[in-house]
């Protein structure tokens, strides 16, 4: 017996015990009385197969065991055997075994081997243009709504290859620096957004005893790709896009130099810790030893605030920060395995809908129109939501308007641990569907808006690059260019800032990556790039 059908067998008791145990037809909300967007799609119930991480399965051994997925079951009529890979299990001995499911999810971007234009070439995964275009009007719309959603949304070769988490609008930095309060109280400090106020901050810091006054990482959230700190200099530690839409390459620009030439003063009065080891970050945060760092959360017991990405003067801009791109990845492929791709395309297409993105936005609500037992959230309405949006300086969406917020039951609010412990019992985080990125659940009242996502968002984000593409050839140059490049520039970076190496050997430290091809490497980013903004008719 293949994989695929040993597995539909193993489970197909176990889920219609667990069907009509928690979804019970005929409910009484006077939601009901509206036409339902989650259609019944087949006559006689159709069964595919559907390989993907479980994301947490803390919360639900299988996704089947999820609110979402039974309520799918039960409105269209197709039931969907979740196939979760254990131990050793990837998708390349997958690809390799020639026995697909019928779809495949992916966490990363165009992530199946050997990449999308190829599996399609190959006869592995299915071309769904034509068929989004006759069965899918909801994806294509949500697609087509955005010029960043459309061109994060097609392969190099013009392929639509797969249903992704697709963000409706650009979303709010949801991590960025955050300062102890305590600290700036106690010394009556207001809190910086210029690098010369940050330098004040972090001395008067130390002077107080702080051992760490700025922990960093290093990586992703403070010099590479989100660039807080080095973006006051209007760089990054990778490529990035110039003011005029052009690829650059941050570490040989002078903004990169000035960048350096701080942190080696901050790093010889003992400010930022440049030789901290990463896996004591979270004991350290929660010590007391830091002053500020970057984070999404506070630091245990004591109270922070956020500040905005730095600035290097009051006059300057910020044009790196974090971002979710449109495509969050979460991507599901319909193989070639799929006995229907017409059915599993008009399946999918329903979670672009309203009513099939609220179930994956939000869960089920207390009272649901479903029938189903429970719920982890509750539509409110009252002046808190006004008022919330009025001290943020926003309007209230039309949406919150018309059915107010939706509100964490007790259950689900009791903490952060709580909400992330329980998250797929009711609702999916991230699967393919159209996620609300306006309006997100609240753990509680005070938490309508987040004053800090907001506070990091007034960073723009036009200077980081979206994930575009290379054929393989490109691929191939670019790796064997960059993989001695990216050493070398590892390298210096912290002999630069350790004091190890002198700046005075800038131009010759640029000297050597242009020797390396860096140049070359550009071209190619840029020509990646402009083949995926070319892709775009949204405009």
């Amino acid at each position: 017996m293949s994989f695929k059908k040993a597995a539909i067998f193993a489970v197909a008791a176990l889920l219609a015990v667990s069907l009509s145990a928690c979804v019970k037809k005929g409910g009484n909300n006077a939601a009901e009385s509206k036409e339902s967007e989650l259609v019944r799609l087949t006559e006689e119930e159709v069964t595919f197969t559907y390989w993907v991480r479980n994301d947490n399965p803390d919360s639900v051994a299988n996704y089947a065991d999820a609110a979402v997925y039974q309520i799918l079951r039960e409105k269209t009529g197709v039931n969907i055997q979740f196939l979760h890979p254990v131990g050793d299990e990837t998708l390349d001995l997958l690809f390799a075994s020639d026995d697909l499911p019928d779809i495949i999810e992916t966490v990363n971007r165009n992530a199946i081997p050997n990449g999308a234009d190829q599996s399609i070439e190959d006869g592995m995964i299915i071309r769904l243009n034509e068929l989004i275009d006759e069965y899918a009007p909801n994806f294509k719309k949500a697609r087509l709504s955005d010029p960043e959603a459309e061109m994060l949304t097609i392969s190099d070769g013009g392929n639509i290859y797969a249903f992704p988490k697709l963000l409706d609008g650009e979303e709010d930095a949801w991590s960025g620096p955050m300062i102890r309060k305590d600290l700036l109280d106690k010394l009556n400090l207001d809190v910086p957004t210029t690098i010369p106020e940050w330098y004040e901050v972090l001395k008067a810091f130390k002077e107080d005893g702080i051992e760490v006054p700025l922990l960093l990482n290093g990586g992703w959230d403070t010099m590479q790709e989100f660039g807080s700190f080095i973006g006051a200099w209007d760089v990054n530690k990778r490529f990035y896009r110039t003011e005029d839409g052009k690829v650059a390459y941050g570490p040989i620009q002078p903004g990169y130099k000035d960048f350096l030439a701080t942190f080696n003063k901050w790093h010889k009065e003992g400010l930022i810790n440049i030789d901290f080891d990463n896996n004591l970050r979270g004991e350290y945060l929660t010590s007391g030893k830091v002053g500020a760092s970057i984070a999404s959360e506070g630091y245990g017991s004591y109270e922070t605030v956020a500040a905005p990405y730095p600035k290097l003067t009051k006059d300057s801009k910020v044009r790196f920060r974090q971002k979710n791109w449109r495509n969050r990845g979460y991507e599901a492929y319909i193989t070639k395995e799929c006995p229907d791709p017409v059915l599993a395309v008009k399946w999918f297409d329903l979670h672009y809908t309203r009513e099939g993105s609220d179930l994956f936005n939000y869960g089920v609500a207390i009272d649901n129109p479903y029938g189903f037992d429970g719920g982890n959230f509750y539509w409110y309405k009252g002046p808190e939501i006004e008022q919330a949006y009025k001290e943020a300086g926003l309007e209230v969406p039309e949406e919150v308007k018309e059915r107010g917020f939706p509100i964490a039951t007790e259950e689900m609010s009791n903490g952060e641990v709580a909400y992330w412990a329980m998250i797929n019992k009711y609702k999916i985080d991230n699967a393919p569907y159209y996620k609300n990125t306006r309006v997100v659940i609240a753990k509680n009242l005070d938490t309508i808006i987040n004053k800090n996502y907001k506070i990091w968002t007034q960073a723009d984000s036009s200077g980081m690059l979206p994930p575009y593409t290379m054929n393989p050839a490109e691929s191939k140059e670019v790796n064997e260019i960059m993989g001695p490049i990216n050493s070398y520039v590892n390298d210096m970076f912290y002999k630069f800032i350790r004091g190890e190496e002198s700046l005075d050997k800038w131009d010759e430290y640029v000297r050597t990556i242009k020797e390396m091809n860096i140049d070359r490497a550009v071209e190619i980013h840029q020509a990646a790039y402009d083949r995926m903004v070319s892709r775009v008719t949204s405009k």
